[in-house]
C-alpha cells in the first residue's frame, strides 16, 4: 500500500518461486532520496516486523522479510500485519500525516533483536537444521524469531514514536 495526499493504494502480486532471494528483490522499490531496497537487501533482506522499511516512507508489505514460520500458519502472520496496517490508517488519517517513514533507529534496534532472539534455536545455524532459509553466508533473514503470541502483540498496534511523520499542510 502506498499512502499519499490522496491515499491512494497500489497493490502489485508477484510470485518468484523458490528463489526467496529473487522474490524478495524481484520488485526494486526506489525510497527516500532515489534509495534502492533492493540494494539494501542484498542477500539479507530486513523488514520491521515483515511491514514496513527505513528507506521508504508510506510503504508497507504484506509477508516481508523475516516473518516466515517453522511451526505455524503464515495466514496468522498477515491477519497480524493486516491489523498493524489497520492502525497505522487510522494513525495516519486521524492525526491528519501526509507520510510515515520508519525510523532507521527503529529499524536497527528490531534486527539487533531478532538476531538476538534467533540465537541457540534450532533454525540458527547448521548444528541443528539445514535448510533454504539461510542466505549464502549461513544467515536466517527468513523466520520469525519467537511465537506468534508475541508478533500478534508487537503488531496489536501502530507503534507511531518509531516513525517519522509529515503533517498534512
Amino acid at each position: 500500500i502506498f499512502l499519499n495526499k490522496h491515499l491512494s493504494s497500489g497493490i502489485n502480486a508477484e510470485y518468484g518461486g523458490f528463489d526467496l532471494i529473487g522474490s524478495v528483490n524481484n520488485i526494486d522499490v526506489i525510497g527516500v532520496n532515489g534509495a534502492s531496497l533492493k540494494k539494501d537487501h542484498s542477500d539479507t533482506p530486513r523488514a520491521y516486523y515483515g511491514i514496513t522499511h527505513h528507506l521508504c516512507p508510506n510503504y508497507f508489505m504484506l509477508g516481508g522479510p523475516g516473518i516466515v514460520l517453522g511451526h505455524n500458519t503464515v495466514i496468522y502472520i498477515g491477519e497480524c500485519q493486516m491489523t498493524y496496517y489497520r492502525s497505522a490508517l487510522e494513525y495516519i488519517l486521524l492525526s491528519k500525516i501526509s507520510s510515515v517513514c520508519l525510523k532507521e533507529s527503529a529499524m536497527d534496534e528490531y534486527q539487533e533483536w531478532a538476531i538476538r532472539k534467533k540465537q541457540n534455536k534450532v533454525f540458527d545455524d547448521d548444528k541443528y537444521c539445514t535448510g533454504w532459509y539461510r542466505n549464502s553466508r549461513g544467515i536466517n533473514w527468513t523466520f520469525w524469531p519467537t511465537n506468534l503470541i508475541s508478533f500478534w502483540w508487537y503488531t496489536l498496534k501502530f507503534d507511531a514514536e518509531n516513525y517519522d511523520s509529515v503533517k498534512m499542510m
